[in-house]
């Protein structure tokens, strides 16, 4: 290991995981820690950061890999704020391991494209705490079989926070239960982020909040002005894209999820082989699901199906800010398919559209309620 200035700043270069390993373990509660990659690295090892951390991991344009395909390797504490940034992966082979470099820069031994995260949560949520990916591409496109896992990210409790040019490309198949996330969703601060690819498994979600790990969590999707947030994701699951419900056994699980649009979120969830798929799914939830769009957001969300739930209350906000709270929604999942069309422009439009497809056997009382969801119209 070695230290560089660079612009003022002062950075840990590592050549391997072990040296990555190294450095962080040794980190202080209340430092500053930057780390430079050298080359590619093979994460090993791992630990609980101390509290109030501020991290930065630059790959500087290498790869991030790992020793073990079914782990997060650095888990947050309270005040923690961790960025990883520049990293730029792209798969070649079709499984999540191959043969590559160890942590010890020393040898070849099987490794993996993708674990748990190099950095997440350890099942409870840290306070004031934030994980950034900057200019972050992980392009595992190409692998079709997951047998060793390679879950994207073990945030539980918390939502990831983006900035700058970010791609994940995840193809998950169906022999193994994968979610691309266990954790609160996504926050786009800034730039371009780009959620691609889809799953097989019958239980498997594009963000599961089930498992946050803390009680009274909120979670969801967030846009700030300017930035842009794109997702495509292609899923034969019967829980939802986003499957919010209690989890643990003494814990509650995310009571407020959100879609917070103030610049671009064009969402497009397909591919569903039932009509129990939908865009959130859940057992039970005790909070809201509240859809708030900026002034000048443009939002495209089409799935094919909004709710896999037996009751919800929707709020929806104006650009006035004031709020409409419907009747809770009791619809048996299995007489009610909907197809979900949101074409905003909340300077010209400023319209909400849901089109329902009805089977003849819905209760008069709940088409009555879901008619007046499909009559709200921003003013």
């Amino acid at each position: 290991m070695t230290t560089q200035v660079i612009n003022g700043v002062s950075w840990q270069v590592v050549q391997n995981g072990n040296d990555l390993n190294s450095v962080i373990s040794s980190a202080t509660s209340g430092s500053t820690l930057n780390i430079l990659a050298a080359n590619n690295i093979t994460a090993t090892n791992g630990c609980s950061l101390p509290t109030n951390l501020t991290l930065t991991f630059d790959l500087g344009g290498n790869a991030l890999y790992f020793d073990n395909g079914l782990k997060t390797y650095y888990t947050l504490s309270n005040g923690d704020h961790v960025t990883l940034q520049n990293e730029n992966q792209v798969a070649t082979g079709t499984t999540n391991s191959f043969t590559g470099t160890n942590a010890a820069g020393t040898a070849q031994s099987t490794i993996y494209y993708a674990s748990a995260g190099i950095f997440g949560t350890s099942g409870s949520t840290p306070t004031g705490a934030s994980l950034t990916y900057k200019n972050v591409v992980q392009d595992l496109r190409t692998i079709t079989s997951w047998a060793n896992a390679g879950m994207a990210f073990s945030t539980m409790g918390m939502q990831v926070q983006f900035s700058g040019q970010n791609l994940l490309y995840y193809n998950y198949d169906s022999a193994y239960y994968l979610d691309f996330m266990q954790g609160n969703g996504f926050i786009v601060l800034d730039g371009k982020t780009q959620i691609l690819g889809g799953d097989k498994s019958f239980n498997s979600s594009l963000v599961n909040a089930t498992q946050s790990g803390s009680t009274n969590a909120t979670g969801g999707i967030d846009v700030a002005v300017g930035a842009e947030l794109d997702i495509n994701w292609s899923s034969t699951n019967q829980k939802g894209y986003f499957y919010i419900s209690n989890g643990k056994p003494g814990t509650t699980a995310v009571t407020d999820f959100h879609i917070r649009n103030n610049g671009t979120l064009n969402m497009t969830l397909s591919g569903a082989t039932s009509n129990t798929t939908s865009i959130f799914g859940a057992n039970t939830i005790s909070g809201p699901i509240t859809y708030a769009f900026g002034p000048n957001s443009n939002t495209m969300i089409t799935a094919s199906g909004l709710f896999n739930m037996s009751a919800l209350r929707v709020l929806l906000q104006r650009p006035s800010d004031r709020m409409q709270t419907l009747p809770t929604m009791q619809v048996p999942v299995q007489y009610l398919q909907v197809r979900l069309v949101h074409l905003i422009n909340s300077q010209s439009i400023r319209q909400i559209m849901f089109v329902l497809i009805l089977r003849s056997q819905l209760l008069p009382q709940s088409l009555e309620q879901i008619q007046r969801l499909c009559q709200l119209t921003c003013s």
